[in-house]
């Protein structure tokens, strides 16, 4: 039974730690575009967040996480190619290397 609350306890200390990362990570663009310092910058998301929640509700949240996926996979595509590209001999250079 310890282990088993230890483990929920790290889970979710971890999870809060994530969170956190990600809503600071957010926080940057908005500061560097709208100029605010980042505690307000924080709460602007924050405030978005909680009223697009609040509105739609679950079909909102689902939206978003959907969006986010392609810009996670939109943006890993875009980076593969581009690192290709600069790679003198394209893909071959990454599988010469693998193969060591």
């Amino acid at each position: 039974m310890g282990l088993r609350k230890f483990t929920s306890s790290v889970f979710i200390v971890t999870r809060v730690l994530a969170s956190g990362v990600r809503l600071f990570a957010t926080a940057i663009p908005v500061h560097i575009i709208t100029g605010y310092d980042y505690p307000t910058s924080i709460a602007i998301i924050g405030i978005f967040t909680l009223v697009y929640t609040y509105m739609g509700g679950l079909k909102a949240v689902v939206t978003m996480d959907v969006v986010q996926m392609f810009i996670y996979v939109g943006g890993a595509i875009v980076s593969m190619i581009v690192v290709f590209q600069y790679l003198p001999n394209g893909m071959d250079d990454v599988v010469k290397f693998a193969n060591h």
